[in-house]
């Protein structure tokens, strides 16, 4: 009789295994499968999200496309107080707006815009207008002038160069440099370069 109360303990202990074991196994798999269903179905979501913005077609020009700082800049180096203006347009002739970035230093490669002759504490560059906008000043780098072209629409303005008076050595005479400004379209991340001379 022992043996037998023995027995049907064993085997109900085996059952018991056997049938947790299925039952584990069955939400196992119903688990795993939600959960690469919902996998999927995020990165498809994610996938289908990611956009690309063709860069529009911008005419960019400058009137004039020298700077003319031979007459402030002297033999010995020094230098006496004057600005200059170079008028730049850029037009959008496409049907949608761009964020337009204009800077001196290339997003892409941080190229930098200015000659290492031209980066001193006495020469800047900014955008003029109602308010200026340092690209270039205090032997500095910023960020930048950015602003909203409408479509079919086009906009100027001013690209100044800013001489203050410097010692002698500060600059070099009779020479001629090359300033490059980047127009950036930030949605894209297209770049154009306008050079500018710089005569001194």
């Amino acid at each position: 009789m022992e043996l037998k109360v023995w027995q049907l303990l064993l085997a109900f202990v085996i059952g018991g295994a056997i049938v947790g074991g299925c039952v584990y196994a069955y939400t196992s798999g119903m688990i795993s499968q939600a959960y690469m269903q919902g996998y999927s179905a995020g990165y498809s979501q994610g996938q289908a999200t990611v956009t690309t913005v063709e860069a529009a077609d911008l005419e960019i020009s400058a009137t004039p496309e020298s700077i003319d700082l031979s007459g402030y800049i002297y033999s010995n180096g020094s230098a006496t107080e004057t600005t200059q203006t170079v008028a730049v347009t850029i037009e959008n002739d496409e049907d949608t707006p761009v964020t337009i970035q204009v800077t001196l230093v290339d997003p892409d490669s941080g190229e930098e815009g200015l000659p290492n002759a031209l980066e001193k504490e006495e020469f800047s560059v900014a955008i003029g207008g109602v308010v200026t906008k340092y690209l270039f000043t205090d032997d500095e780098y910023k960020t930048g002038y950015t602003f909203t072209l409408d479509a079919n629409s086009k906009v100027t303005f001013n690209v100044v160069v800013e001489l203050e008076d410097a010692a002698e050595g500060t600059f070099a005479d009779d020479q001629e440099y090359e300033m490059t400004l980047y127009i950036v379209q930030t949605e894209s991340g297209d770049v154009d370069e306008l050079e500018l001379t710089v005569e001194t």
